[in-house]
Protein backbone atom coordinates (compact mmCIF):
# COMPACT_ATOMS: atom_id res chain seq x y z
CA UNK A 1 0.00 0.00 0.00
CA UNK A 2 1.44 3.36 -0.98
CA UNK A 3 1.92 6.13 1.55
CA UNK A 4 -1.06 8.12 0.24
CA UNK A 5 -3.35 5.07 0.33
CA UNK A 6 -2.20 4.15 3.84
CA UNK A 7 -2.92 7.69 5.06
CA UNK A 8 -6.35 7.63 3.42
CA UNK A 9 -7.07 4.28 5.03
CA UNK A 10 -6.14 5.65 8.46
CA UNK A 11 -8.34 8.68 7.85
CA UNK A 12 -11.30 6.46 7.00
CA UNK A 13 -10.69 4.39 10.12
CA UNK A 14 -10.47 7.27 12.54
CA UNK A 15 -12.65 9.92 10.86
CA UNK A 16 -15.29 8.02 8.89
CA UNK A 17 -18.03 10.67 9.04
CA UNK A 18 -18.62 12.21 5.64
CA UNK A 19 -15.23 10.93 4.54
CA UNK A 20 -16.41 10.09 1.05
CA UNK A 21 -17.61 13.69 0.54
CA UNK A 22 -14.98 16.04 1.97
CA UNK A 23 -16.25 19.42 3.05
CA UNK A 24 -14.40 22.61 2.32
CA UNK A 25 -12.19 23.91 5.07
CA UNK A 26 -8.79 23.32 6.63
CA UNK A 27 -7.59 19.75 6.34
CA UNK A 28 -6.05 17.77 9.17
CA UNK A 29 -5.48 14.42 7.52
CA UNK A 30 -5.19 14.75 3.74
CA UNK A 31 -8.85 14.43 2.76
CA UNK A 32 -10.47 14.74 6.20
CA UNK A 33 -11.85 18.16 7.04
CA UNK A 34 -11.62 19.52 10.57
CA UNK A 35 -15.43 19.69 10.63
CA UNK A 36 -15.51 15.86 10.64
CA UNK A 37 -13.30 15.79 13.72
CA UNK A 38 -15.56 18.32 15.44
CA UNK A 39 -18.57 16.13 14.56
CA UNK A 40 -16.86 13.07 15.99
CA UNK A 41 -15.95 14.99 19.13
CA UNK A 42 -19.61 15.88 19.66
CA UNK A 43 -20.65 12.28 19.10
CA UNK A 44 -18.03 10.99 21.55
CA UNK A 45 -19.07 13.51 24.21
CA UNK A 46 -22.71 12.46 23.87
CA UNK A 47 -21.77 8.77 23.98
CA UNK A 48 -19.55 9.23 27.03
CA UNK A 49 -22.25 11.19 28.82
CA UNK A 50 -24.84 8.51 28.06
CA UNK A 51 -22.46 5.72 29.04
CA UNK A 52 -21.60 7.05 32.51
CA UNK A 53 -21.91 4.04 34.81
CA UNK A 54 -24.09 4.25 37.90
CA UNK A 55 -22.55 5.04 41.27
CA UNK A 56 -22.01 2.23 43.78
CA UNK A 57 -25.07 3.29 45.77
CA UNK A 58 -27.17 1.95 42.91
CA UNK A 59 -26.62 -1.36 44.72
CA UNK A 60 -29.27 -2.02 47.36
CA UNK A 61 -26.67 -2.63 50.08
CA UNK A 62 -24.54 0.48 49.47
CA UNK A 63 -25.54 3.89 50.82
CA UNK A 64 -24.10 7.38 50.80
CA UNK A 65 -22.41 8.31 54.08
CA UNK A 66 -23.89 11.30 55.86
CA UNK A 67 -20.53 12.72 57.00
CA UNK A 68 -19.18 15.85 55.31
CA UNK A 69 -17.53 14.86 52.05
CA UNK A 70 -18.64 11.33 52.87
CA UNK A 71 -18.06 8.52 50.51
CA UNK A 72 -20.13 5.38 50.60
CA UNK A 73 -21.04 2.81 53.21
CA UNK A 74 -20.39 -0.27 51.10
CA UNK A 75 -22.08 -2.66 53.53
CA UNK A 76 -25.27 -0.95 54.70
CA UNK A 77 -27.23 -4.04 55.69
CA UNK A 78 -28.57 -5.35 58.97
CA UNK A 79 -28.97 -9.05 59.71
CA UNK A 80 -32.49 -10.36 60.32
CA UNK A 81 -31.32 -12.64 63.11
CA UNK A 82 -31.77 -16.01 61.43
CA UNK A 83 -28.45 -17.31 60.12
CA UNK A 84 -30.04 -19.33 57.32
CA UNK A 85 -32.30 -16.44 56.20
CA UNK A 86 -29.34 -14.05 56.37
CA UNK A 87 -27.18 -16.49 54.40
CA UNK A 88 -29.81 -16.68 51.65
CA UNK A 89 -30.13 -12.88 51.64
CA UNK A 90 -26.33 -12.56 51.39
CA UNK A 91 -26.34 -14.88 48.37
CA UNK A 92 -28.96 -12.65 46.72
CA UNK A 93 -26.78 -9.60 47.41
CA UNK A 94 -23.80 -11.41 45.83
CA UNK A 95 -25.86 -12.04 42.72
CA UNK A 96 -26.85 -8.36 42.62
CA UNK A 97 -23.20 -7.32 42.99
CA UNK A 98 -22.04 -9.69 40.24
CA UNK A 99 -24.73 -8.51 37.83
CA UNK A 100 -23.75 -4.90 38.59
CA UNK A 101 -20.03 -5.35 37.90
CA UNK A 102 -20.83 -7.49 34.86
CA UNK A 103 -22.99 -4.73 33.43
CA UNK A 104 -20.51 -2.00 34.38
CA UNK A 105 -16.92 -3.36 34.13
CA UNK A 106 -15.13 -0.12 35.05
CA UNK A 107 -11.84 0.51 36.82
CA UNK A 108 -13.78 1.80 39.81
CA UNK A 109 -15.86 -1.35 39.99
CA UNK A 110 -12.65 -3.36 39.78
CA UNK A 111 -12.01 -2.29 43.39
CA UNK A 112 -15.62 -2.43 44.57
CA UNK A 113 -15.29 -5.84 46.25
CA UNK A 114 -12.33 -4.54 48.26
CA UNK A 115 -14.44 -1.63 49.50
CA UNK A 116 -17.32 -3.95 50.44
CA UNK A 117 -15.12 -6.37 52.37
CA UNK A 118 -13.27 -3.48 54.05
CA UNK A 119 -16.56 -2.07 55.36
CA UNK A 120 -17.67 -5.54 56.48
CA UNK A 121 -14.49 -5.90 58.53
CA UNK A 122 -14.56 -2.35 59.91
CA UNK A 123 -18.15 -2.76 61.06
CA UNK A 124 -17.31 -6.09 62.71
CA UNK A 125 -14.32 -4.47 64.46
CA UNK A 126 -16.63 -1.74 65.73
CA UNK A 127 -18.84 -4.37 67.35
CA UNK A 128 -21.20 -5.08 64.47
CA UNK A 129 -22.34 -8.67 64.07
CA UNK A 130 -20.72 -11.06 61.63
CA UNK A 131 -23.68 -12.94 60.25
CA UNK A 132 -25.03 -15.17 57.56
CA UNK A 133 -25.27 -12.07 55.35
CA UNK A 134 -21.50 -11.90 55.23
CA UNK A 135 -21.04 -15.63 54.70
CA UNK A 136 -23.75 -15.82 52.04
CA UNK A 137 -22.37 -12.84 50.15
CA UNK A 138 -18.75 -13.97 50.21
CA UNK A 139 -19.64 -17.57 49.35
CA UNK A 140 -21.74 -16.39 46.41
CA UNK A 141 -18.92 -14.25 45.05
CA UNK A 142 -16.38 -17.03 45.64
CA UNK A 143 -18.50 -19.59 43.75
CA UNK A 144 -18.54 -17.35 40.71
CA UNK A 145 -14.80 -16.70 41.05
CA UNK A 146 -14.19 -20.46 41.09
CA UNK A 147 -16.32 -20.89 37.96
CA UNK A 148 -14.40 -18.11 36.19
CA UNK A 149 -11.07 -19.64 37.28
CA UNK A 150 -12.17 -23.01 35.94
CA UNK A 151 -13.03 -21.45 32.57
CA UNK A 152 -9.54 -19.90 32.47
CA UNK A 153 -8.13 -23.41 32.43
CA UNK A 154 -5.40 -25.05 34.40
CA UNK A 155 -1.70 -24.44 34.09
Amino acid sequence: MSGANATASLCQQFWPLQYAQPQPGPLLCRDTPVSNIVSLSKIRKARDKAATPPRPDALSFVSKRKAKGGSFNYWAVKPAGSYSADYAAGAVLAEEYLRFIGAHPTYGNGTLLTCIVHDMIEQAKDGGPWSGLHAGFLTGVNRHAMAAARMMGTA
